[in-house]
């Protein structure tokens, strides 16, 4: 029953896992939506940017900074997701195995059950078995006290018998 009861435990603590993977994968998909975000941002910066030039030729060099900031920052951006991917990508192994585990946990639970239920059988088996052996044994006494009933009713006939004949 301890090995069940351990088999259990261990099943929880997978599915635990298994949950907060899955916290994990939804944190990432919300990061990735928010860098989305910031990249539709800055795109929109990008073309306002454009739009202005016109207007702001004499700071063109600093635009052109700016923009090169901007670059960097895309750049970063596209590095931070590339990296957040090998992490979706790992996070996905990584639920494989897990419900690789849980499947072998799921047919190794069911393979104790089966021997348990097997074990249950063989046990209500042998109860019936002792219980109809026991019933038999009554009966025995049963017969037998009626025989020392008997004997005990003949031995004090005979014992008047014997007291009339002396």
């Amino acid at each position: 029953m301890t090995e069940v009861q351990s088999l259990g435990v261990e099943v929880g603590s997978v599915k635990e896992n298994v949950g907060s993977l899955q916290g994990e994968a939804s944190s990432i998909k919300k990061d990735v939506g928010s860098l989305q975000e910031d990249f539709g941002s800055l795109k929109k910066d990008v073309g306002s940017l454009q739009e202005d030039f016109g207007s702001f030729k004499e700071s063109v060099g600093s635009l052109q900074e700016d923009f090169g900031s901007l670059k960097e920052s895309v750049g970063s951006l596209q590095e931070d997701f590339g990296s957040l991917k090998e992490s979706v990508g790992s996070l996905q192994e990584d639920f494989g195995s897990l419900k690789e585990d849980v499947g072998s946990l799921q047919t190794e639970v069911i393979s104790l059950k089966e021997g348990n239920e097997k074990r249950f059988n063989q046990l209500e088996q042998s109860v019936r078995e002792i219980n109809e052996t026991t019933r038999n044994i009554e009966r025995k006494q049963e017969n037998q006290e009626e025989v020392i009933d008997l004997l005990s009713r003949r031995s004090i006939d005979l014992e008047v018998g014997l007291k009339k004949v002396r």
